[in-house]
């Protein structure tokens, strides 16, 4: 049975765990998920779109064609998640206004985040 947040903190401060332990120890269990860079992100969308990871002997001992192939319906998710944000943007905007401030705020946030990840993307080669 997973723990809760609450479970977790108590066992913390039982341990005397420093900030950080306990917040590695929220992350392992599952309750908080660290957040990626544009850069993990591009690599955790090619290596599902890949069914596998990608290493440089794989990338590197592939045809140009399954790269670009790889990349292009990589750039199609992240393509359509644009779009859905920019059309989440217009509807809160639309339904909210300015009371939307904040929401559209977060929203232009991950629109530029994805941009990343596309450019990422383009980019990518194996780290490992």
């Amino acid at each position: 049975m997973k723990k809760s947040a609450h479970q977790i903190w108590k066992e913390s401060k039982e341990q005397n765990l420093s900030k950080e332990e306990f917040k590695e120890k929220l992350q392992n269990e599952g309750i908080i998920i660290k957040k990626l860079t544009h850069i993990e992100k591009a690599t955790d969308i090619l290596e599902k779109v890949n069914n596998g990871k990608i290493s440089k002997a794989l990338w590197d001992n592939c045809s140009d064609y399954a790269k670009k192939d790889l990349k292009r319906k990589a750039f199609l998710i992240v393509d359509e998640v644009i779009s859905a944000l920019s059309d989440l943007g217009n509807e809160l905007h639309d339904k909210q206004g300015s009371d939307s401030y904040n929401a559209r705020c977060l929203n232009h946030d991950k629109k530029a985040f994805y941009k990343d990840v596309r450019e990422s993307i383009g980019n990518f080669y194996p780290q490992s």
